[in-house]
């Protein structure tokens, strides 16, 4: 009996076809494939199947978004043998998209359960039109076509009404019918003595940057499983605990006054319009143009002859090179005179006061920095968990396929995602909360950046002014001697 399953390959952003040569490369992989002896393709060459499909795309200008599909074919144990598994998904593969796409399949035979893949380019050579899979061609069209191939080589059919009834995994094999745990059980032998403050000024964090006013976080924080007590001084309790704890003793930062503040300085909502850039605009003059008149003929000849004559000169090349020194001086000067600008200095004095405030607002900056690193790391253990989900994911699809290569990579992600549910956020929370941080970092070092500058500009002045005073108090002092020298 063999099953089969459909996946879709998409598009890398900073490489559309990453995921499709990855693919490609995986199924045609010689220590599953006999060494590429259970390997082929159709309406293109194995060896160069990617540039061909890619050039394809480029063709048709649609190398974006989906790049191909990915079938798999997986056979009972020790049900058939390889060489009849390739027979049969070549015959599928031929027959389902040989007049239209470019396919490359191949079989793997290094597992107990003998598999199929079959990936065909999303684009199709003849016409540019793209594969389109609609809800139901499974059940009309796939599965059937592979039980008629089934019966031809006399193998079971699968009955596809009762598989749909039995079919109770969710997209990463876990079992449906498990169910999820609704009060979080913390397992106190694996983690240790439980640092309440810490899980409270976390989650406090987290709900803040979610939420857009103050009965926003506080329905928020009953969300995640807090009971909030309101009134004179606000405090919380998280699940297990058994006394409320006021917020105001967490921190300055945890205080109601001060959390109502955060709220609107912190949400997701606005924080990724302080990071955000305006693409250059490209613009178009739609005026009147007017044509220059062409020289006739007789004008030309006279022109000629004046260059002949030596009465027209080339131009000259650029001599700008001579005056480096004093484009590099008029830049400075202009950097000077837009800081004197923008601070509104007149005397000496307000640029000593402005230096000053410089050095304030940098101190201000770090201290700021520190924080964020402190709240940053408060996440710490929940970001690397999520970021190693991301990087399982890839081996998983793999291991969904039917490859027991990456069965330790597929258990340590179930591992993940249950770790990640246990601490109440789910991925795309932690994803936010990393990308809040990072973006108020960088936001963090541009102020900085900005602010050395300025005080570089500063200083720069402040030098000038002194080697002024200087020479004006030498000058008098050389009349002086000058007149002494006519006396005598």
């Amino acid at each position: 009996m063999a099953i089969s399953k459909i996946l879709h390959i998409n598009s890398n952003s900073r490489s559309p076809g990453h995921h499709l040569k990855i693919a490609i490369d995986y199924i045609r992989n010689g220590e599953k494939t006999k060494e590429k002896v259970l390997t082929s393709a159709i309406n293109c060459q194995g060896e160069y199947a990617y540039e061909q499909m890619k050039k394809t795309k480029d063709s048709y200008e649609k190398n974006n978004k989906r790049q191909a599909y990915h079938l798999i074919i997986s056979f009972n144990e020790g049900e058939v043998d390889a060489e009849t598994a390739f027979k049969l998904v070549g015959e599928f593969a031929q027959e389902y998209l040989g007049d239209r796409y470019e396919v490359i399949y191949s079989v793997h035979d290094n597992t107990d359960n003998i598999h199929g893949h079959i990936i065909w380019n999303s684009v199709s050579f003849v016409d540019g039109r793209k594969y389109r899979y609609s809800k139901g061609d499974w059940e009309r069209i796939i599965q059937p076509m592979v039980n008629r191939y089934c019966e031809k080589y006399s193998l079971k059919t699968l009955d596809i009404k009762e598989s749909r009834n039995k079919d109770n995994t969710d997209y990463r094999g876990i079992p449906n019918n498990v169910a999820k745990k609704t009060d979080r059980e913390w397992d106190q032998n694996k983690d240790g003595p439980f640092v309440w403050s810490t899980l409270i000024k976390r989650d406090i964090d987290a709900c803040i940057m979610m939420s857009s006013d103050f009965d926003m976080f506080v329905q928020t924080m009953e969300d995640k499983g807090y009971e909030i007590k309101t009134g004179k001084y606000l405090a919380v309790k998280p699940k297990g605990m058994q006394r409320f704890r006021r917020c105001k003793t967490l921190g300055d930062e945890y205080t109601e006054e001060r959390i109502k503040e955060r709220i609107y300085t912190e949400s997701l909502r606005t924080y990724r319009r302080k990071g955000s850039t305006f693409a250059p605009r490209i613009t178009a003059y739609k005026g009147n143009f007017t044509k220059r008149a062409k020289l006739t003929g007789l004008q030309k000849r006279y022109f000629a002859r004046l260059y002949r004559l030596g009465k027209l000169k080339k131009r000259p090349y650029s001599q700008t090179w001579k005056y480096k020194d004093d484009i590099k001086r008029m830049h400075k000067l202009q950097e000077q005179y837009l800081f004197l600008a923008k601070y509104s200095i007149t005397t000496e004095q307000n640029l000593k006061d402005v230096m000053l405030q410089i050095e304030k607002e940098k101190r201000a900056l770090s201290s700021e920095k520190r924080k964020i690193n402190k709240l940053h790391k408060s996440f710490g253990e929940l970001l690397e968990i999520a970021d190693c989900i991301h990087k399982l994911e890839e081996f998983d699809y793999y291991y969904l396929g039917g490859d027991d290569t990456f069965k330790d990579e597929h258990d340590q992600l179930t591992e993940n995602v249950k770790q990640l549910e246990q601490s109440g956020y789910s991925l795309s929370e932690i994803d936010s909360i990393k990308e809040h941080y990072e973006a108020e970092m960088e936001a963090n070092r541009q102020k900085f950046g900005e602010l050395k500058k300025a005080m570089k500009i500063a200083k720069t002045i402040d030098e000038d002014i002194k080697k002024t005073r200087e020479i004006s108090t030498e000058v008098p002092e050389k009349k002086i001697d000058r007149h002494r020298e006519r006396k005598r």
